[in-house]
C-alpha cells in the first residue's frame, strides 16, 4: 500500500535504489487531503524513476565528460559552426577543466558554477563569460537527458554575472596621418592591398576579407553580398554561412572603392598571363600573386607592423575606423549597423556610444538650425 492514513493525515511511500542498485521503500508525509496526498506521491515516485534511471557512470569525472561531450556533440558535423567549436573547446580546455576537471560530475552544483562564473568576471570579457555560460548550460543538459549521468542540470539557473565599468571600453581607430602611412607600406602592389581596402572601405571582417570572391560583387549595383567567411579547422577552409545570420548582407560601396576593385582585377588578370595554369582558380578578390586565398595568418604581420609603427592597431581597427567615420560623418546608425553585420544595432550603439555622444551636439545645432523660434520680450517675462 503507497498511501495510508495515521491519525488525521496520510503518508506516501516512495520506491528508491541505492548506490548499490537496490530497491528500498521511504515513507514521507503527505497532508490532510488524500487526493493532494496521492498527487505528491505521484511526483516523489517520477522523481525517484528519473533517480534510478541514472547510468551508473555517474562517478565519471567533469573532465572525462567534457571529452565524450566533446566528441559525441561539438565535434558531430553540422552540430555547430566550426569557429563556435573552436571557441567552444578553448573555453574549456582554458576555464572548466583547471577549475572543475578532477571533480566527479554528480559533485557540481549550481553554486560551485555561479561561484565559478562570479570569479571569471574580471578576466574575461561580457561576450566570453555568454559563451562560458552556453558551455555550461548546454553540456549539462546532456549530461541529463542524453548521457543520462545527471538527474538534474545544475546549470538551469546560472546567469552571467553583471559586470560594472566606471568607464566603457573605447575602440581605437587609425587617424588620416596613420592610414596614409599604412596605405605608403601597403601599397597597391602589396598582397595585403585588397584586404586591407575591403576593411577600411566597406567594414569587413577579417574572415570576410578573405572569403571574398568576385563573384559576390555586383559592379553595376555597387554592391557586395557577403555570404562566407575564413575559418580554421585543421587549416584554413571557407565556411558558407558568417557568423550569424545578419552577417549575409548585402553592402554597398562607393565610387573610390569601385576604383580601387577594378584596379585589383586588372592586376589579376595580368597576374594570370604571368603565372598560367600555376594559377589558382579561386576567383578570390584578396588573393596572392599566384591567385590562392590570403588567410588571417598571412595578415598577421599587419598586426605587428601596427603596434611597431604605432604602438596599437590590428586588421579589425581597420573595421572600427571605417564604422567611426560614417558615423562622424552622420551616416543613420542603423545603416552602419547592417553593413558592419551586426545581430543588433545595440551592439553597434555599444561599440560606437563615443561618437554618438559627439553627434549629440550636433543635434542640439540642428534644433536651432531647423525649428522656428520666437523670441520673448522684457514685457512677456513680466506678464508672466
Amino acid at each position: 500500500m503507497y498511501i495510508r492514513k495515521r491519525g488525521n493525515k496520510y503518508y506516501y511511500t516512495v520506491e528508491v535504489r541505492d548506490e548499490a542498485g537496490n530497491r528500498k521503500k521511504i515513507e514521507r508525509a503527505g497532508s490532510i487531503s488524500k487526493t493532494e496526498t496521492n498527487k505528491m506521491w505521484r511526483q516523489a515516485q517520477a522523481k525517484a524513476d528519473r533517480a534510478g534511471s541514472i547510468d551508473t557512470a555517474s562517478n565519471i569525472s567533469v573532465e572525462d565528460f567534457y571529452s565524450l561531450w566533446i566528441r559525441e556533440v561539438l565535434e558531430v558535423e553540422g552540430s555547430y559552426k566550426t569557429n563556435t567549436v573552436k571557441l567552444y573547446k578553448s573555453l574549456i580546455r582554458s576555464h572548466v577543466l583547471p577549475r572543475f576537471g578532477s571533480y566527479k560530475l554528480k559533485r557540481i552544483t549550481p553554486r560551485l558554477l555561479q561561484n565559478f562564473l562570479n570569479e571569471k568576471k574580471s578576466s574575461l570579457s561580457r561576450s566570453s563569460l555568454n559563451c562560458l555560460v552556453a558551455v555550461l548550460k548546454r553540456s549539462f543538459i546532456y549530461a541529463v537527458d542524453f548521457g543520462r549521468f545527471l538527474s538534474t542540470s545544475p546549470a538551469i539557473n546560472i546567469h552571467v554575472p553583471r559586470v560594472y565599468k566606471d568607464t566603457p571600453d573605447l575602440v581605437k581607430t587609425f587617424s588620416r596621418e596613420q592610414m596614409q602611412k599604412i596605405f605608403d607600406k601597403f601599397n597597391k602592389e602589396h598582397k595585403f592591398y585588397p584586404a586591407i581596402c575591403a576593411a577600411y572601405y566597406v567594414g569587413f571582417r577579417i574572415g570576410e576579407c578573405c572569403a571574398l570572391t568576385w563573384s559576390d560583387i555586383n559592379m553595376k549595383k555597387n554592391e557586395i553580398t557577403v555570404r562566407r567567411t575564413a575559418v580554421y579547422d585543421s587549416g584554413w577552409t571557407i565556411q558558407d554561412l558568417p557568423k550569424s545570420n545578419s552577417s549575409v548582407r548585402t553592402a554597398p560601396f562607393g565610387q573610390n572603392f569601385r576604383r580601387i576593385l577594378l584596379f585589383i582585377h586588372d592586376r589579376q588578370e595580368h597576374l594570370k598571363k604571368e603565372y598560367g595554369s600555376f594559377y589558382s582558380a579561386g576567383n578570390y578578390v584578396c588573393a596572392l600573386p599566384n591567385g590562392e586565398m590570403i588567410t588571417p595568418d598571412d595578415l598577421r604581420y599587419f598586426n605587428t607592423w601596427c603596434k611597431n609603427n604605432f604602438g596599437f592597431g590590428s586588421f579589425h581597427t581597420l573595421r572600427h575606423t571605417y564604422a567611426t567615420n560614417m558615423l562622424e560623418a552622420g551616416a543613420d546608425l542603423e545603416l552602419v549597423s547592417k553593413q558592419l553585420g551586426h545581430n543588433s544595432i545595440v551592439t553597434t550603439a555599444k561599440f560606437y556610444s563615443h561618437v554618438l555622444d559627439k553627434r549629440k551636439r550636433l543635434v542640439a545645432d540642428l534644433m536651432d538650425n531647423c525649428l522656428l523660434y520666437t523670441s520673448p520680450s522684457p514685457r512677456d517675462y513680466a506678464a508672466s
